[in-house]
């Protein structure tokens, strides 16, 4: 792939600016998150924004979706004794094709968690699915680190992902000194 840009002022000069540009490869589909707090007590609630974007002008399906809540070592998060997830909210954005399994746009999945947590995402053309994940810290990690990380596999989906650099998006949260 190849990307140019020309400008002519005739005799003259001028400066062009050229902002907010965004290239990426044929066939992307990339996560990002992000977190509430970069740094939290116990017993505070922290929210994580996830979204995941279909940059490919194809249907995806079968994307594979997981997230990892971990303390500084690296070791999973124990769920009721480490950590609480309270709910998550998948979002398709207006866009009724992308759905998320297990999840119902618009409405928090108050229970049933596991860490990690999978799910799998079909995704319409152009368009980004987001996850709100709420949880509330219940003790002091291992480093005073929380950190939650996220992967997708678009493999199945039939596209080839030429820029897998994007495909993971990590966060972390330290846990002050009570």
């Amino acid at each position: 792939m190849k990307l140019g840009f020309a400008a002519s002022t005739g005799g003259g000069f001028n400066f062009h600016e050229i902002r907010n540009l965004y290239i990426t490869t044929l066939g992307n589909v990339r996560v990002q998150k992000a977190v509430d707090k970069a740094n939290a007590n116990v017993n505070d609630q922290v929210t994580y924004t996830v979204n995941v974007t279909n940059d490919t002008p194809a249907i995806l399906n079968n994307v594979n979706f997981a997230d990892t809540l971990k303390n500084g070592s690296g070791t999973p998060l124990v769920l009721g004794t480490d950590i609480n997830i309270n709910s998550i909210t998948f979002n398709n954005n207006g866009s009724a094709g992308t759905t998320a399994a297990g999840f119902t746009s618009g409405t928090a999945k108050t229970s049933g968690f596991t860490n990690p947590w999978n799910t799998t995402l079909n995704m319409t053309a152009s368009s980004t699915a987001s996850f709100t994940i709420v949880g509330t810290i219940l003790t002091q990690p291992t480093d005073n680190i929380v950190r939650n990380t996220v992967g997708i596999d678009p493999y199945l989906s039939g596209i080839t992902d030429q820029d897998l650099t994007n495909n993971t998006s990590k966060v972390e949260t330290t846990v002050l000194t009570t």
